[in-house]
């Protein structure tokens, strides 16, 4: 039986995984602190996994990714750096990083015979948004350590796959931490409370995204380990749309509709960066995302009945 170590257990994908895959060990901040490159040797041989899982990141939303994008940069270049390094001197064999869509570049404007939407191979054709610069720039660092570790070390197989926009029961639903989703969700909560008849929403709700539930990738990155396939990707649906078009999308399957959306005018972040995911389809052809719809209701219902929001 494999031994799988997974890191960030107790955040959204990390939890989604422990209650779908509970035979994996997910060992606490404390027990193993990714920013003591030390401690992180020492829990590798003497646990010795035959795969680790990185789900571990620390990450916000975009007004603190603004703020404080220092942060971001250096504490995930700390753990990504430690973690694949000392799993390749443990002698892991198997590795599954989790990058994210905020590593490509912002935009491809320098390229006109570029078409969206983005190939894993298009990594590298520019910088990161400004607003996930520090986070975005850790996250392609992780997949160049990857990378270098697979052209020198002929005995494992390490890979890294990259979610879009993620969401779920348990993200974050603070201000300045909250993702989209999360933010939308605790808006919309408040002001179903208030009896507010709109909301106010960064931006200008034109951007274009793609979403997909948090339980989603934790069921791929299970069925990854259970096929023992290690490969680089994207991780997306087909549909991307606007900010505007998915807020609209949630207050309808929450039967809200009559809730207005206001928008900031500001800070809209990147404008558009759609994964392609064919790579995803050949891999796994028979991989099903729940719809969204379904999936914000349950989300919904959930944080709601809890008083999470």
């Amino acid at each position: 039986m494999k031994k799988i170590v997974v890191t960030g257990g107790s955040g959204m994908v990390g939890r989604y995984m422990q209650e779908l895959y509970p035979e994996a060990q997910y060992p606490s901040s404390k027990e193993l602190n990714l920013l003591d490159a030390k401690q992180v040797a020492s829990y590798l041989q003497q646990h010795k996994p035959d795969v680790v899982v990185h789900l571990a990141a620390a990450v916000a939303g975009i007004v603190d990714n603004v703020d404080n994008p220092l942060t971001y940069f250096e504490d995930n270049i700390l753990m990504n750096f430690n973690i694949v390094r000392e799993s390749n001197q443990a002698g892991v064999k198997n590795f599954i990083g989790i990058s994210s869509t905020c590593a490509y570049p912002d935009s491809f404007d320098h390229i006109p015979s570029f078409r969206y939407p983005i190939s894993e191979s298009d990594v590298h054709y520019g910088p990161p948004t400004p607003t996930n610069y520090g986070y975005g720039y850790a996250k392609r660092v992780l997949g160049v350590h990857v990378d270098v570790i697979n052209t020198t070390n002929k005995h494992s197989t390490y890979c890294y796959i990259y979610p879009c926009n993620l969401f779920g029961e348990y993200d974050k639903y603070e201000n300045s931490k909250s993702h989209f989703i999360g933010a939308l969700l605790k808006k919309i909560s408040d002001a179903q409370k208030t009896g507010s008849p709109s909301i106010k929403l960064l931006g200008t709700g034109a951007p274009l995204r793609q979403f997909i539930y948090g339980e989603d990738l934790a069921k791929l990155i299970i069925k990854m380990i259970k096929t023992d396939t290690y490969i680089t990707m994207n991780v997306a649906p087909d549909e991307c749309f606007t900010i505007d078009a998915l807020a609209r999308k949630t207050l309808k399957a929450l039967n809200l509709e009559h809730i207005n959306i206001e928008y900031s005018g500001t800070l809209d972040g990147q404008y558009r960066k759609d994964a392609n995911n064919v790579v995803l389809k050949q891999t796994f052809p028979n991989f099903k995302f729940t719809p969204f719809e379904k999936a914000i209701k349950d989300t919904y219902d959930y944080i709601t009945r809890y008083n999470i929001v």
